[in-house]
C-alpha cells in the first residue's frame, strides 16, 4: 500500500507512525492537545473475533476526529497487578 493512500483523512504512513509511538499526538497535525471520549466495546461473541474497544478522540488544534482502537493483549491479577501472559 502506498504512503499516499488516505485512511480516514490521514495517510497510511501517519497512521502507522501514530500506532508505533503509542498515540503520541494527533495523527493529522501532531498536536498533543487532544481529548478522548468514553470507551465503547464490541465483544467477539463468536469467539473467533477479538474483543475490540474503541475511543473517539478529538484534536483541539486542527478539529480532526478519529477513533483509537484497542484489543485485549493481557490480563493481570487485580490485587498485585502482575501481568499473567509473558512477552
Amino acid at each position: 500500500m502506498s504512503n499516499t493512500v488516505k485512511a480516514r483523512g490521514i495517510t497510511v504512513a501517519k497512521a502507522k507512525h501514530y500506532i508505533a509511538c503509542g498515540g503520541c499526538g494527533c495523527p493529522n497535525c501532531g498536536s498533543e492537545n487532544v481529548t478522548g471520549g468514553s470507551f465503547d466495546s464490541d465483544i467477539g461473541w463468536e469467539r473467533r473475533l477479538p474483543t475490540v474497544v474503541w475511543q473517539n478522540v478529538y484534536c483541539e488544534d486542527c478539529d480532526f476526529e478519529w477513533q483509537d482502537v484497542y484489543t485485549l493483549t493481557d490480563v493481570c491479577d487485580r490485587d498485585d497487578k502482575s501481568f499473567l501472559v509473558p512477552d
